[in-house]
C-alpha cells in the first residue's frame, strides 16, 4: 500500500494478510473513510496520524491482531462511535489511561473481549466517556468482577452486555448504574443463579432495569415490568386486554 490520499475510500476491511504488517509511513490519508475492520492479521502498528488524516472514521474493528502495542502518538478521532477491541492481547497490556478512550466525545459504543489474566475487567487505570451509552464485555474467562466505580462513572451508559464470563460470579456489591435500561447476560452460569427472578442473590440489584434477558430469556422480566407498567393504568377493563394479549405472544 503506497502513501497516498484515498480520497474516495469509505470502508477499509483486511483479513487474514500475513504479509500486511504495516500501514503506510506518514499515516492513511483518507478523509471520508467511516470505518476499518482489521481481522487475524500480524499488524504491528495503526496507522499514524489517525486523529489528523481520518476526520471521519466511526467505527473501528480489531479481531485478533496480537502484535498491536498501542494506538498512534496524537489518540483516535474525535468522530469515533464505535470501537471494538477482540483478541488483541499486547494492546490490552498496555497502558490503557493513553489510549484517550475518555477524551472522544462520539463514542456511543465499546466492546472489548477475549482478554486474561483480568480478575477485576476495567480497572481504575481503564477509563471510558461519560456519553458512552452501550458497552459490551464478552470470554473474558479470569473475569470475577466488575469495576462498579467505573461503570458508575459512564453517567449515559444504556445497555450492558455481558457474555461468555464463567468465573463472573456477581455484579458489584453497589448494584448498577441507575442509567442502565437494558441487560443482557449469556454464558455466565455463576450469575445467572443470583439473577433468578425475585429469588436470585442479586435480583435487587437489576429490578430497575427495564430489559434483562439472561441466556437469551426475558419473559418474566418482561412481565413484571408489564404489571407494574398496568397499576398506573386506571381501567380495569384496559388492564385485563393488554395483560391477555401479552400471555398469548
Amino acid at each position: 500500500m503506497k502513501n497516498q490520499n484515498f480520497t474516495s475510500l469509505q470502508t477499509l476491511r483486511v483479513m487474514a494478510c500475513n504479509n500486511f504488517e504495516l500501514f503506510p509511513a506518514g499515516g492513511l490519508s483518507a478523509p471520508n473513510l467511516t470505518s476499518i475492520f482489521l481481522f487475524d492479521l500480524k499488524l504491528k502498528s495503526l496507522p499514524e496520524k489517525m486523529h489528523t488524516l481520518l476526520p471521519s472514521l466511526r467505527q473501528l474493528f480489531l479481531w485478533n491482531c496480537p502484535e498491536i502495542e498501542c494506538f498512534p502518538e496524537g489518540g483516535l478521532p474525535s468522530s469515533l462511535e464505535d470501537r471494538t477491541i477482540d483478541l488483541c492481547q499486547t494492546l490490552w497490556r498496555s497502558c490503557r489511561r493513553e489510549w484517550g478512550l475518555q477524551r472522544l466525545p462520539s463514542l456511543t459504543h465499546f466492546e472489548l473481549s477475549g482478554t486474561d489474566e483480568e480478575e477485576t475487567l476495567l480497572p481504575d487505570d481503564f477509563l471510558l466517556p461519560s456519553t458512552l451509552r452501550s458497552l459490551r464485555l464478552a470470554s473474558h474467562k479470569d473475569l470475577k468482577m466488575l469495576n462498579f466505580e467505573l461503570l458508575q462513572r459512564i453517567t449515559c451508559l444504556e445497555s450492558l452486555e455481558i457474555e461468555h464470563c464463567p468465573l463472573l460470579h456477581s455484579l458489584p456489591e453497589e448494584g448498577l448504574p441507575e442509567s442502565l435500561s437494558r441487560l443482557i447476560i449469556d454464558s455466565c452460569p455463576l450469575l445467572k443463579q443470583r439473577l433468578e427472578f425475585e429469588k436470585g442473590e442479586d435480583w435487587h440489584k437489576v429490578v430497575h432495569i427495564h430489559h434483562i434477558e439472561v441466556d437469551g430469556y426475558s419473559a418474566p422480566y418482561l412481565l413484571q415490568n408489564l404489571l407494574v407498567a398496568l397499576l398506573t393504568v386506571s381501567t380495569v377493563s384496559n388492564k385485563g386486554i393488554l395483560l391477555g394479549n401479552f400471555i398469548h405472544l
